[in-house]
């Protein structure tokens, strides 16, 4: 009976560590799915209510041999199938190829060709280039497909047709009367058609974004477009807006809120530390009826790559920690979903200094018998100078004179040169005085 119980023990035992095994590798086999299949909007959603993003065909199937033999687009004999380039990433960022079922890492500088999909994550971006003055900047959990952009012989247009499943973005498309632009956005719950009618550049900036209520909320900031839903158009010009509801039309146009008006630091405003970085208030005209306001600071005066976006409620923002670079800020209130009007952009330059100032001195000689004596001496404009602790004047070209009060026997002479961060140059003398 005791080795029946030990038998049907050791069975058991087998059984529970087979089962952890199992599960084991069903775990890991998650952590690859998660890996390679971002989350988000589902993919197959987009394919469904679109069947033309599914790509046939003899050279899709070459191009898809090539891109599994080591993904070079150097490779691709297809190149008139080239639509747009990934020009920037910033954090977690993805892509797809038409022709795959895998996402992987995208990288700067790839090539993208008719229906290949790019994804950013949380606090990610992205940039897609048509051209040199075409481009759509993608934020964060943001989902695209990208739709070739080609010449319609017909109608005399580029066309960028541009699928977004889901997300925000922001983009700029140039164009002029013998070259002009026709862009198409799909929403989830809209097509939207976005074609430059007439403006000075020649060029419209626009703004796509899917709220969280399947509401979609189109902006101009530049130039004259047409938006289309539901076989009803409306026209926007600088600075309006239209919203487009579930199965809805396109609202009429709205006037955006007028810009934030900055205030402090000025632009291209100058700040220099030694050792601790300073401490630099940014300050704007307060506006009424807004729930706070947007303060965006990047070291780039595209704000590509971010470095702070913050909401604030006050009409200031304090940094203390900003090393050394050249930074660009701006704001934008907050009025509601429909708000992404921009300040104008200022510059700022931190600088760390811990050279010390040229000090120069001409000390009277070692040996005096008068009273007095003078002193003379050069340094760097707008440094302060110090003679035995007393500041004294600088003229504006850095020079300086003393007359020295000698007591009778030994006087030791200390002169320091201070400037603006607190790098200081001393030089000293010891002058003896006889009667």
């Amino acid at each position: 009976m005791k080795k029946f119980f030990i038998f049907i023990a050791t069975l058991l035992a087998e059984a529970l560590a087979s089962l952890l095994l199992v599960m084991l590798f069903f775990g890991i086999f998650l952590v690859i799915l998660d890996m390679q299949f971002p989350s988000g909007t589902v993919f197959g959603s987009i394919v469904l209510r679109d069947s033309s993003v599914t790509v046939d065909g003899a050279k899709a199937r070459e191009r898809s041999l090539k891109l599994s033999r080591g993904d070079k687009e150097a490779g691709i004999e297809d190149s008139s199938r080239l639509a747009a380039s990934l020009t920037k990433t910033h954090n977690t960022v993805k892509s797809k190829r038409a022709s795959s079922i895998a996402w992987r890492s995208a990288r700067e500088g790839m090539s993208l060709y008719d229906h290949d999909a790019i994804q950013t994550y949380k606090r990610s971006s992205a940039r897609i280039e048509f051209d040199k003055e075409s481009y759509i900047d993608m934020r964060e959990n943001s989902l695209i497909i990208i739709r070739e952009l080609k010449e319609d012989l017909l109608n005399n247009e580029k066309r960028s047709f541009l699928v977004v499943a889901d997300g925000e973005f922001r983009g700029r498309f140039v164009s002029s009367k013998e070259n002009p632009v026709y862009i198409e956005l799909e929403t989830p719950n809209a097509v939207a058609r976005i074609k430059t009618t007439s403006s000075k550049t020649g060029a419209v900036d626009f703004k796509v974004k899917v709220n969280p209520d399947e509401t979609s909320t189109f902006v101009v900031f530049d130039g004259i477009a047409e938006i289309e839903a539901q076989g009803k158009k409306v026209e926007l010009t600088a600075n309006q807006t239209t919203s487009i509801g579930v199965n809805s039309a396109p609202t009429a146009p709205r006037n955006l809120p007028k810009p934030v008006q900055l205030n402090s630091p000025e632009d291209r405003g100058a700040y220099t530390y030694r050792k601790l970085t300073p401490r630099i208030t940014f300050s704007w005209a307060e506006l009424p009826d807004t729930a706070g306001y947007y303060f965006m600071l990047a070291g780039d005066p595209s704000f590509y790559k971010t470095l702070i976006e913050e909401r604030v409620f006050t009409n200031s923002f304090t940094l203390g920690n900003l090393k050394a670079g050249n930074y660009f800020w701006r704001v934008c209130s907050l009025a509601g979903k429909d708000a992404d009007i921009y300040s104008n952009t200022r510059a700022i330059k931190v600088s760390q200094d811990t050279d010390p100032p040229i000090l120069a001195v001409v000390f009277p000689d070692a040996v005096v018998t008068l009273p007095t004596a003078p002193l003379y001496g050069q340094t760097d404009p707008d440094t302060k100078i110090y003679i035995d602790g007393k500041q004294i004047n600088v003229g504006a070209d850095g020079s300086f004179s003393y007359d020295l009060e000698l007591k009778t026997g030994v006087n030791s002479i200390v002169v320091e040169a201070v400037d603006s961060v607190g790098n200081i140059t001393y030089k000293t003398k010891r002058i003896i005085r006889k009667l």
